[in-house]
């Protein structure tokens, strides 16, 4: 049952954008509703992708969008 529930959830998560722009859009958008760590942020995507994940976080961060905060990034008002 809790493996039913597992490939629900993973149904239900968006698929990781191809396309860099998209990729950005979808990290503010996910950073917009909480700060989260880059681990988190590879969670709320179809097949984690850590790897896309820590390229787009390094590049918002070092152009001032994002900044990490005690291990969790979030958008900079």
């Amino acid at each position: 049952a809790d493996e039913a529930v597992e490939n629900e959830a993973a149904a239900a998560k968006p698929t990781w954008p191809k396309q860099m722009r998209d990729q950005i859009t979808a990290v503010r958008s996910a950073l917009g509703r909480a700060p989260m760590a880059s681990e988190e942020l590879a969670g709320q995507f179809k097949n984690k992708p850590k790897k896309g994940v820590a390229t787009v976080v390094d590049a918002l961060e070092a152009l001032g969008i994002i900044v990490e905060d005690e291990g969790r990034y979030r958008l900079i008002a």
